[in-house]
């Protein structure tokens, strides 16, 4: 489910015990609000065809418990330095974790099966005695290790050229397409005005993604052509104004059409000083929209 108005946040923040609480606690008190949120365990999913770390299956499936989160797998694209088959294969990787939740239903009913036998079965012979310790083992682990669902909504490709040519087209092209055809949505990260065909690619592209400079961040906002706001984003990071400063800022990039954003004082791998300020503004800009 959509909602008009959507923080993009680059949650870069490993996942250690209570270190994503602050996002925890935020998210259901704004069901309005969507929490896109980029996921990166490893400058990437991590090892091709395979789950991130207990710790981030974890705090990942707790996210995904929210009906108001979306999650995006992180990959970066380099500028197109890297080869589109290994930007691909992140993509796939990505996907892949949804595959952690499939074994669910089979877990549960194999699990059943071998809990029901050892309760009703003692070992016999030593062949017996060696396929009953294989089943008990199986059985600890599944009482202790349940599948979760970690599937992600979409990719972020990160470090997105911007300039439109036939090999941008071609590689952006291919990235873009192996992602929707996973049924997962695709952000493109420019960090600046991108060329106009990126849009009949991405279903969001992050326009700016910059330093806070009280001058330059709403002319900025203003060099987005107005047909293209509704499908770009903006991040400013290192805010270093007032709360009271923030709000206002929040609700002029509103009013600008922008429904995608992240203002932060600090870098991706620390929370924000007016997080809980930041939310409440946006809480109020819904209004506006």
């Amino acid at each position: 489910m959509l909602y008009p108005i959507s923080i993009l946040l680059p949650l870069y923040i490993y996942p250690l015990p209570l270190a994503w609480n602050w996002l925890l606690t935020t998210i259901p008190l704004y069901p309005s609000i969507t929490y896109t949120l980029v996921i990166n365990p490893s400058t990437g999913p991590g090892a091709l065809d395979s789950f991130p770390d207990p710790s981030y299956i974890d705090a990942i499936a707790s996210l995904n418990a929210f009906g108001n989160v979306q999650l995006l797998g992180y990959v970066d694209t380099a500028y197109m330095h890297r080869s589109v088959e290994d930007v691909v294969a992140e993509v796939e990787t990505c996907m892949y974790f949804s595959s952690h939740s499939l074994y669910l239903d089979l877990e549960s009913q194999v699990f059943q099966f071998v809990h029901l036998l050892l309760r009703h079965s003692q070992p016999e012979n030593q062949t017996y005695t060696h396929t009953y310790i294989l089943l008990s083992t199986l059985d600890n682990h599944w009482q202790t290790n349940p599948s979760k669902d970690i599937h992600m909504h979409g990719i972020f490709f990160d470090d997105c050229v911007s300039n439109w040519n036939a090999s941008t087209s071609r590689f952006m092209s291919t990235i873009a397409t192996s992602a929707h055809q996973a049924n997962l949505t695709v952000t493109f990260n420019p960090g600046v005005i991108a060329d106009p065909a990126f849009f009949a690619l991405a279903d969001n592209i992050l326009m700016i993604e910059d330093t806070y400079n009280a001058s330059k961040a709403l002319p900025s906002i203003d060099s987005i052509p107005t047909n293209q706001r509704s499908k770009s984003s903006v991040i400013f990071h290192h805010f270093t104004s007032s709360a009271s400063n923030q709000s206002t800022f929040v609700e002029e990039i509103l009013q600008k059409g922008i429904n995608s954003l992240y203002i932060t004082t600090k870098d991706y791998v620390s929370q924000s000083d007016l997080w809980t300020q930041f939310n409440a503004a946006i809480s109020a800009g819904t209004s506006l929209t």
